[in-house]
């Protein structure tokens, strides 16, 4: 079956001089698509995304939009880079809409100050939720594990966005801390056995970093398992001293029990290294939500943290975040190889998995990580033209996050894609 939906949700982006220049031409966009029998020209949710330096004018910018579309539930937030079709706006204003055509009885929107009701209320719109998170909150994580325990399924997916201080987010009111963001209803059946209200949501994770001692494409080596561990320190891996493994790893491994020169050392830690930390496999079905799959990448499904430092008298390694005995790790770089080669994958799986169910995608949004697009691949759009070419120019629109969201974690150098059919 074709990709091109005749119901598409309608969307626009633009960049401009100043606000209401960008705000205009989005708006002529939603316009003509209203016009054009491929969207819908209906809607129940606006969900925008606007940078930093419009950030003191969200408000004047989401009453044009109430005022231009009649629609008055809007989510949204504050971003460094903002995404809208094939365009990654880089270090420039811009603008970008998506306007969701869903019944309005399967969303809940929320925020510090209107939060989620606590489980259990197993029907409404509770089953995930799209989740933007000021980074600047204090335990930000723990949040996020909590929140997720408010849904049903446990899963969430969204990104950290702008840490200014006057970067609004925006779920009904405008807010400056914590989390925000909109749940959803699953068109699962009631205890009665009819079909409810919902909405169908298919979010995948790709990752962009592969072990130092495996290559793109190939099967990854084992992981190394924790057997000693200090707060954020890794004293040891397998029974041997972390940085002595961590030397074998990247082709220094005569040096194991001493210090390697400097400068051969700064040579083979060129461009950064970080670690990917297995964690339980979330491969899994949200009900049906859809598929809300975590693809599980080079090493299995993972999170990516720095490797911030290194202690030569203790053959020790410290990582930007605590680990634990028994943890399982790789050691790992970013790669751009890597990082096309995943994101196809999963986008050629959403395909399968869309045309199997005999459905149509109506919209998107992607959240990739601000360490990712240009800076990984050294131009812009180079994800959003994936995501366009696999999925025949779906509407997508979203933003580079200061970390990413999905299931009830944190993420680092990912890209997570949320697909509605």
């Amino acid at each position: 079956m074709s990709l091109i939906a005749t119901s598409r949700f309608r969307y626009g982006h633009a960049t401009g001089s100043d606000w209401p220049q960008a705000v205009e031409r989005v708006i002529d966009q939603l316009d003509e698509q209203a016009a054009d029998e491929r969207y819908t020209s209906n809607a129940t949710l606006g969900i925008a995304y606007w940078s930093e330096g419009f950030s003191g004018h969200a408000e004047g910018i989401i009453e044009r939009l109430k005022l231009a579309t009649g629609l008055r539930h809007w989510v949204g937030a504050t971003a460094n880079t903002v995404f809208g079709g094939r365009q990654e706006y880089v270090q420039r204003e811009a603008l970008a809409v998506l306007l969701l055509d869903v019944p309005s009885e399967a969303l809940r929107t929320f925020s510090g100050t209107h939060p989620l009701p606590v489980l259990p209320s197993t029907q409404g719109p509770q089953a995930l939720a799209l989740v933007h998170a000021d980074p600047r909150t204090p335990d930000v994580d723990v949040l996020i594990t909590e929140l997720a325990q408010r849904t049903r399924t446990g899963f969430l997916f969204g990104g950290l966005t702008s840490g200014l201080p006057s970067a609004p987010q925006l779920a009904e009111r405008f807010v400056y801390a914590g989390l925000s963001g909109v749940a959803f209803a699953d068109t699962g059946n009631t205890g009665e056995g009819q079909s409810a209200i919902g909405v169908d949501i298919r979010v995948k994770v790709t990752q962009g970093c592969h072990p130092v001692t495996g290559s793109p494409g190939r099967p990854a080596p084992k992981p190394h398992t924790v057997t000693q561990a200090d707060a954020n320190w890794l004293l040891q891996l397998n029974g041997e001293p972390a940085f002595d493994v961590l030397l074998r790893d990247v082709g220094l491994g005569a040096y194991a029990g001493r210090m390697p020169p400097g400068e051969m050392l700064r040579e083979k830690l060129a461009g950064g290294l970080f670690v990917g930390m297995a964690v339980a496999s979330v491969n899994e079905s949200a009900a049906t939500v859809g598929m809300a799959h975590m693809s599980p990448g080079a090493v299995g499904d993972y999170v990516v943290r720095g490797v911030i430092g290194i202690d030569p008298r203790r053959r020790a390694v410290a990582l930007a975040d605590e680990v634990q005995q028994g943890d399982r790790l790789h050691f790992c770089r970013r790669n751009r190889e890597a990082a096309r080669a995943d994101l196809v994958r999963c986008l050629t799986e959403l395909r399968e998995e869309l045309e199997e169910a005999g459905k149509a995608p109506r919209g998107a949004l992607y959240i990739s990580c601000n360490g990712r697009g240009v800076h990984l691949f050294d131009e812009p759009g180079v994800e959003l033209g994936l995501i366009a070419h696999h999925m025949k120019d779906l509407p997508v629109i979203g933003f580079a996050a200061n970390g990413e969201i999905a299931r009830d974690r944190l993420y680092g150098f990912t890209g997570v894609l949320a697909v509605f059919s």
